[in-house]
């Protein structure tokens, strides 16, 4: 399941940010809300500030590989640690290549938020996403494709129709298929609401 924020939380970013801000924001203002989990590697502190934030791979006597703690900036240096680690077990010359693949293709760009697209555009951006990044959901697109989910809940759920019957021609589904995504979308997305 999602973490969800506290209350305490939303109210903490909202006092902090106000310092910053020529006007004081207000629960109303929040237009989705959410809330992570980090990943830690135990250590021998009981302070979760002072232990590490970097990723640490373990073998087990299976050979069965385990990488745990990290942060999504570093996904890249674990995802190449590990390769480079399975590289050397099994005695072979492969090394991952993450070096110079682009994070982004710059001859499209989704942007974050959906805000202000007309129906080609976004039609256009999920076809890309579809055909060149692997995009199979409705969740998929309007959390991780573009950043909707998180920028503005309610955009996002008035897009998922459009999104789904977009995706819908483009993957060969039916019907059902867009109905389920429409509702499994709306149901992860009132996680996102703003109390």
């Amino acid at each position: 399941a999602d973490p969800k924020p506290l209350p305490e939380e939303i109210e903490f970013i909202l006092t902090h940010i106000g310092r910053y801000l020529t006007k004081d924001p207000q629960q109303s203002d929040v237009r989705s809300m959410f809330a992570g989990l980090r990943p830690l590697v135990k250590g021998k502190s009981k302070i979760t500030s002072a232990l590490s934030r970097d990723h640490m791979i373990s073998i087990a006597e299976s050979d069965l590989i385990t990488i745990t703690g990290g942060k999504w900036t570093t996904y890249r240096k674990m995802a190449e640690d590990t390769v480079n680690l399975v590289a050397e077990k099994l005695q072979s010359q492969i090394t991952a290549l993450t070096n110079d693949l682009p994070l982004d293709n710059p001859a499209v760009h989704i942007p974050a938020s959906l805000e202000g697209l007309d129906e080609k555009e976004l039609n256009q951006y999920i076809r890309w996403a579809v055909e060149h990044e692997s995009c199979v959901t409705v969740e998929d697109f309007l959390a991780r494709r573009s950043r909707q989910l998180f920028l503005d809940t309610k955009l996002a759920i008035a897009w998922a129709p459009a999104v789904a019957l977009a995706m819908a021609s483009l993957l060969n589904r039916d019907e059902k298929w867009i109905s389920d995504q429409i509702k499994t979308f709306n149901e992860t997305a009132r996680g996102y609401l703003p109390v």
